[in-house]
């Protein structure tokens, strides 16, 4: 089985922790139902969306690449590094 070293690295980074603000929230009534109940759906973004704007790719086309249809990861991944200009050490990694 093939390891992927950029995989390794991006799987790390992408965890996400969860905190649960629920504590303080014993006494008030349960019925608003707008409330955010800290939990996200599959497939939902997370995080800064202006992350990546200081290296070429702005919040609006960050989230529009994330929700394509069919679109890879690894292609969202080439689409953000050839905006920054670092595609080539990215191939290199790759291996290709």
């Amino acid at each position: 089985m093939e390891t992927s070293t950029l995989g390794a690295i991006l799987g790390e980074a992408a965890e996400v922790e969860t905190v649960d603000d629920d504590d303080d929230d014993d006494d008030e009534s349960d019925d608003d139902e707008d409330e955010d109940d800290g939990r996200v759906l599959a497939g939902e973004p997370v995080g800064d969306a202006e992350v990546l704007s200081d290296l070429g790719t702005p919040a609006a086309r960050l989230l529009k690449l994330s929700a394509e249809e069919g679109l890879l990861p690894g292609d969202v991944i080439s689409a953000l590094c050839e905006s920054a200009g670092c595609l080539d050490p990215l191939e290199t990694l790759r291996g290709g």
